[in-house]
């Protein structure tokens, strides 16, 4: 079996391909495609504590990663996601009391008349694309009355 997360097969029912991963191929590699994955808990969490080897600043994406050009849109970009310690940790504690328990739990409200405005919009229509017509404009309509 090979694992290609730009295959059907693997939109289609990842599952067994997790199974197999875990089972047959806990550090799997694509030569092909030039990544790893790594698949068991244990595993990934000894990765992710492990900065000095795996480092998250490369990108999130295969593109990303393989993009001689990436590096310095990180830079530009300074997402959170894309650092690594002890940059990461100075910028999460930075934000990390506005996602306490309490605090999400205020965002409820707004959550909820986001998605009704939202999904009151496409009511009449006898289909949409949850991707675009939903999921696009949630995130920066939250984020606004937020």
């Amino acid at each position: 079996m090979q694992f290609d997360p730009s295959s059907e097969e693997y939109y289609e029912n990842p599952y067994e391909i997790y199974r197999w991963l875990r089972e047959e191929a806990p550090a799997y590699h694509n030569e092909k495609l030039g990544f790893w994955a790594v698949s068991r808990y244990d595993d990934c969490v000894e990765a992710h504590r492990d900065v000095a080897t795996y480092t998250s600043t490369r990108g999130l994406t295969l593109d990303q990663l393989r993009s001689a050009e990436f590096g310095s849109i990180v830079e530009q970009v300074n997402s959170m996601i894309m650092m690594d310690p002890p940059q990461h940790h100075r910028m999460r504690r930075l934000v990390s009391k506005a996602f306490t328990p309490r605090a999400i739990a205020s965002w409820e409200p707004v959550v909820v008349d986001v998605i009704s405005r939202i999904l009151d919009g496409l009511a009449d229509r006898e289909a949409f694309d949850a991707g675009v017509d939903f999921a696009g404009p949630f995130p920066s309509e939250a984020i606004a009355k937020i």
